[in-house]
Protein backbone atom coordinates (compact mmCIF):
# COMPACT_ATOMS: atom_id res chain seq x y z
CA UNK A 1 0.00 0.00 0.00
CA UNK A 2 1.18 3.43 -1.50
CA UNK A 3 0.90 5.94 1.77
CA UNK A 4 0.25 9.54 -0.44
CA UNK A 5 0.83 12.25 2.04
CA UNK A 6 0.32 13.06 5.25
CA UNK A 7 -2.89 14.78 5.98
CA UNK A 8 -6.29 14.74 5.08
CA UNK A 9 -7.89 15.93 1.79
CA UNK A 10 -8.93 18.96 3.44
CA UNK A 11 -5.25 19.90 4.47
CA UNK A 12 -3.68 19.21 1.34
CA UNK A 13 -6.29 21.58 -0.50
CA UNK A 14 -6.31 23.88 2.24
CA UNK A 15 -4.05 27.59 1.12
CA UNK A 16 -3.57 30.88 2.21
CA UNK A 17 -5.81 32.21 -0.63
CA UNK A 18 -8.37 34.70 -0.31
CA UNK A 19 -11.90 32.75 -0.05
CA UNK A 20 -13.03 34.20 -3.41
CA UNK A 21 -9.66 32.71 -4.98
CA UNK A 22 -9.99 29.29 -3.56
CA UNK A 23 -13.72 29.05 -4.75
CA UNK A 24 -12.86 29.58 -8.24
CA UNK A 25 -9.74 27.33 -8.06
CA UNK A 26 -11.68 24.82 -6.77
CA UNK A 27 -14.79 25.51 -9.37
CA UNK A 28 -13.08 26.55 -12.19
CA UNK A 29 -9.48 26.25 -11.69
CA UNK A 30 -6.78 28.98 -13.24
CA UNK A 31 -9.49 30.77 -15.21
CA UNK A 32 -9.68 34.34 -13.85
CA UNK A 33 -12.92 36.28 -12.08
CA UNK A 34 -14.51 37.18 -15.81
CA UNK A 35 -14.22 32.68 -16.31
CA UNK A 36 -16.05 32.32 -13.22
CA UNK A 37 -18.97 34.76 -13.30
CA UNK A 38 -19.91 33.28 -16.70
CA UNK A 39 -19.61 29.66 -15.68
CA UNK A 40 -21.57 31.09 -12.28
CA UNK A 41 -24.47 32.57 -14.81
CA UNK A 42 -24.32 28.90 -16.88
CA UNK A 43 -24.72 26.66 -13.47
CA UNK A 44 -27.86 29.41 -12.45
CA UNK A 45 -29.52 29.64 -15.35
CA UNK A 46 -28.51 27.23 -18.23
CA UNK A 47 -26.78 23.69 -16.22
CA UNK A 48 -30.21 23.33 -14.25
CA UNK A 49 -32.91 23.88 -17.18
CA UNK A 50 -35.06 21.00 -18.26
CA UNK A 51 -36.05 18.93 -21.76
CA UNK A 52 -34.41 19.30 -24.54
CA UNK A 53 -34.48 22.84 -25.01
CA UNK A 54 -32.04 22.48 -21.75
CA UNK A 55 -29.44 19.62 -23.56
CA UNK A 56 -29.05 22.08 -26.69
CA UNK A 57 -28.13 25.19 -24.90
CA UNK A 58 -25.68 23.05 -22.67
CA UNK A 59 -23.98 21.42 -26.57
CA UNK A 60 -23.88 25.53 -27.34
CA UNK A 61 -22.61 26.48 -24.42
CA UNK A 62 -20.38 24.00 -22.93
CA UNK A 63 -17.52 24.05 -25.43
CA UNK A 64 -16.68 27.33 -24.05
CA UNK A 65 -15.56 25.62 -20.80
CA UNK A 66 -14.76 22.49 -21.28
CA UNK A 67 -11.11 21.05 -23.32
CA UNK A 68 -12.80 19.10 -25.55
CA UNK A 69 -17.08 17.93 -25.61
CA UNK A 70 -17.74 16.14 -29.09
CA UNK A 71 -20.25 16.25 -31.51
CA UNK A 72 -24.20 14.85 -30.61
CA UNK A 73 -22.66 14.59 -26.80
CA UNK A 74 -26.10 15.20 -24.85
CA UNK A 75 -26.09 16.46 -21.37
CA UNK A 76 -28.36 16.43 -18.52
CA UNK A 77 -30.17 19.20 -16.34
CA UNK A 78 -28.17 19.67 -13.21
CA UNK A 79 -24.63 17.78 -14.09
CA UNK A 80 -21.99 19.41 -11.94
CA UNK A 81 -18.79 19.82 -13.63
CA UNK A 82 -15.66 20.93 -11.67
CA UNK A 83 -12.45 22.30 -13.67
CA UNK A 84 -14.38 21.78 -16.53
CA UNK A 85 -10.87 22.40 -18.25
CA UNK A 86 -9.45 19.36 -17.63
CA UNK A 87 -12.45 17.49 -18.82
CA UNK A 88 -12.61 15.88 -22.55
CA UNK A 89 -16.09 14.46 -23.74
CA UNK A 90 -16.01 12.70 -26.79
CA UNK A 91 -18.85 12.49 -29.62
CA UNK A 92 -21.80 10.65 -29.18
CA UNK A 93 -21.74 10.19 -25.21
CA UNK A 94 -24.65 10.58 -23.70
CA UNK A 95 -24.52 12.23 -20.01
CA UNK A 96 -27.60 11.69 -18.15
CA UNK A 97 -29.38 14.11 -15.14
CA UNK A 98 -27.44 15.07 -11.75
CA UNK A 99 -24.20 13.36 -12.53
CA UNK A 100 -20.95 15.36 -11.00
CA UNK A 101 -17.16 15.68 -12.33
CA UNK A 102 -15.60 16.16 -9.57
CA UNK A 103 -11.74 16.99 -9.80
CA UNK A 104 -9.41 17.97 -7.26
CA UNK A 105 -5.71 18.57 -8.00
CA UNK A 106 -4.35 20.28 -10.70
CA UNK A 107 -2.83 19.08 -13.90
CA UNK A 108 -5.46 15.52 -13.69
CA UNK A 109 -8.58 14.71 -16.21
CA UNK A 110 -11.26 12.96 -16.91
CA UNK A 111 -11.47 11.54 -20.29
CA UNK A 112 -14.82 10.15 -21.50
CA UNK A 113 -14.37 8.05 -24.76
CA UNK A 114 -16.55 8.21 -28.06
CA UNK A 115 -20.49 6.44 -27.43
CA UNK A 116 -20.28 6.12 -23.96
CA UNK A 117 -23.49 6.45 -21.52
CA UNK A 118 -23.28 7.63 -17.78
CA UNK A 119 -26.03 7.01 -15.63
CA UNK A 120 -27.87 9.32 -13.55
CA UNK A 121 -26.72 10.50 -10.07
CA UNK A 122 -23.05 8.86 -10.69
CA UNK A 123 -20.44 10.56 -9.23
CA UNK A 124 -16.77 11.16 -11.17
CA UNK A 125 -14.16 11.74 -8.50
CA UNK A 126 -10.95 12.77 -9.79
CA UNK A 127 -8.61 13.32 -6.72
CA UNK A 128 -4.81 11.90 -8.14
CA UNK A 129 -4.43 11.04 -11.80
CA UNK A 130 -6.53 10.29 -15.05
CA UNK A 131 -9.77 9.20 -15.08
CA UNK A 132 -10.80 7.35 -18.51
CA UNK A 133 -13.33 5.48 -19.80
CA UNK A 134 -13.73 3.77 -22.93
CA UNK A 135 -15.79 3.97 -26.00
CA UNK A 136 -18.85 2.14 -26.04
CA UNK A 137 -18.70 1.94 -22.14
CA UNK A 138 -22.17 2.17 -20.21
CA UNK A 139 -22.12 3.11 -16.83
CA UNK A 140 -25.08 2.66 -14.75
CA UNK A 141 -26.94 4.37 -12.19
CA UNK A 142 -25.74 6.10 -9.09
CA UNK A 143 -22.20 4.28 -9.69
CA UNK A 144 -19.29 6.18 -7.80
CA UNK A 145 -16.11 6.22 -10.01
CA UNK A 146 -12.56 7.37 -8.72
CA UNK A 147 -9.17 7.20 -7.82
CA UNK A 148 -5.97 8.66 -5.95
CA UNK A 149 -3.43 6.70 -8.51
CA UNK A 150 -5.36 6.64 -11.79
CA UNK A 151 -8.60 4.62 -13.04
CA UNK A 152 -8.90 3.48 -16.17
CA UNK A 153 -12.56 1.66 -17.47
CA UNK A 154 -12.11 -0.25 -21.04
CA UNK A 155 -13.84 -0.18 -24.51
CA UNK A 156 -17.37 -1.77 -24.42
CA UNK A 157 -18.24 -2.49 -20.99
CA UNK A 158 -21.30 -2.86 -18.65
CA UNK A 159 -21.25 -1.22 -15.21
CA UNK A 160 -24.23 -1.94 -13.19
CA UNK A 161 -26.42 0.09 -10.96
CA UNK A 162 -24.18 1.77 -7.70
CA UNK A 163 -20.84 0.44 -9.11
CA UNK A 164 -18.53 2.09 -6.69
CA UNK A 165 -14.65 1.86 -7.70
CA UNK A 166 -12.63 2.59 -4.42
CA UNK A 167 -9.92 4.97 -5.02
CA UNK A 168 -7.95 6.00 -1.65
CA UNK A 169 -8.71 5.72 1.94
CA UNK A 170 -7.55 7.13 5.13
CA UNK A 171 -4.94 5.12 7.59
CA UNK A 172 -6.68 4.12 10.64
CA UNK A 173 -3.72 2.38 12.58
CA UNK A 174 -3.41 5.68 14.88
CA UNK A 175 -5.45 6.42 17.94
CA UNK A 176 -4.23 9.48 18.77
CA UNK A 177 -5.40 11.04 15.72
CA UNK A 178 -8.62 11.53 14.30
CA UNK A 179 -9.32 8.89 10.94
CA UNK A 180 -9.61 11.88 8.68
CA UNK A 181 -6.37 13.66 9.63
CA UNK A 182 -4.35 10.71 9.19
CA UNK A 183 -2.16 9.96 6.12
CA UNK A 184 -4.15 9.00 2.74
CA UNK A 185 -3.21 5.32 0.95
CA UNK A 186 -3.89 3.60 -1.75
CA UNK A 187 -2.69 0.39 -3.33
CA UNK A 188 -1.82 1.92 -6.65
CA UNK A 189 -4.08 2.20 -9.95
CA UNK A 190 -6.94 0.73 -10.38
CA UNK A 191 -7.73 -0.80 -13.87
CA UNK A 192 -10.90 -2.43 -15.83
CA UNK A 193 -10.64 -3.65 -18.91
CA UNK A 194 -12.47 -4.70 -22.03
CA UNK A 195 -16.15 -6.10 -22.16
CA UNK A 196 -16.78 -6.32 -18.75
CA UNK A 197 -19.19 -6.80 -17.04
CA UNK A 198 -20.06 -5.56 -13.58
CA UNK A 199 -23.42 -6.30 -11.74
CA UNK A 200 -25.11 -4.33 -9.76
CA UNK A 201 -24.11 -3.00 -6.26
CA UNK A 202 -20.45 -4.04 -6.99
CA UNK A 203 -17.24 -2.48 -5.05
CA UNK A 204 -13.85 -3.03 -6.50
CA UNK A 205 -11.56 -1.82 -4.16
CA UNK A 206 -8.32 0.42 -5.46
CA UNK A 207 -5.63 -0.83 -7.25
CA UNK A 208 -7.15 -4.04 -8.61
CA UNK A 209 -7.09 -5.14 -12.25
CA UNK A 210 -9.85 -6.27 -13.94
CA UNK A 211 -8.95 -8.51 -16.67
CA UNK A 212 -10.32 -8.54 -20.36
CA UNK A 213 -14.12 -10.43 -20.49
CA UNK A 214 -14.53 -10.55 -16.96
CA UNK A 215 -17.69 -11.07 -15.10
CA UNK A 216 -18.41 -9.83 -11.76
CA UNK A 217 -22.02 -11.15 -10.08
CA UNK A 218 -23.87 -8.39 -8.27
CA UNK A 219 -23.38 -7.19 -4.48
CA UNK A 220 -19.36 -8.56 -5.23
CA UNK A 221 -16.86 -7.04 -3.08
CA UNK A 222 -13.83 -6.92 -5.55
CA UNK A 223 -9.81 -7.25 -2.78
CA UNK A 224 -8.37 -8.51 -5.73
CA UNK A 225 -7.41 -9.06 -9.06
CA UNK A 226 -9.90 -10.74 -11.76
CA UNK A 227 -8.23 -12.89 -14.81
CA UNK A 228 -9.24 -12.11 -18.37
CA UNK A 229 -12.54 -14.24 -18.83
CA UNK A 230 -13.26 -15.32 -15.28
CA UNK A 231 -16.56 -15.12 -13.34
CA UNK A 232 -16.34 -13.79 -9.62
CA UNK A 233 -18.50 -13.61 -6.71
CA UNK A 234 -18.97 -13.16 -3.09
CA UNK A 235 -17.25 -11.49 -0.44
CA UNK A 236 -14.39 -11.30 -1.05
CA UNK A 237 -15.36 -12.34 -4.41
CA UNK A 238 -13.31 -15.65 -5.68
CA UNK A 239 -13.87 -17.57 -9.44
CA UNK A 240 -16.91 -19.44 -9.82
CA UNK A 241 -15.99 -20.25 -13.52
CA UNK A 242 -13.98 -19.54 -16.08
CA UNK A 243 -15.52 -18.33 -19.54
CA UNK A 244 -11.95 -19.53 -21.78
CA UNK A 245 -12.84 -22.75 -20.94
CA UNK A 246 -15.74 -23.23 -22.64
CA UNK A 247 -14.47 -22.18 -25.75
Amino acid sequence: MVAIKAGSIQKQLTTKDSAIKKYRKTVIGDGGLGALLLYELYTLFIQPFPGPVGKQLRRLILPLFLQKIGSQATIGSNVAIRKPKNILIGSRVTIDDFVTFNIKGNGIEIFIDDRVIIGQRTILSCIGYKLKIGQETIVGEKCRLGSKKGLTVGNRCQLGDQTCIVGASHAYDRLDIPVIDQEIVCKGASFIGDDVIIGEKVTILEGVRVGNGAIICPGSLVNRDVEPGSTVSGLPASPVSDRMDSN
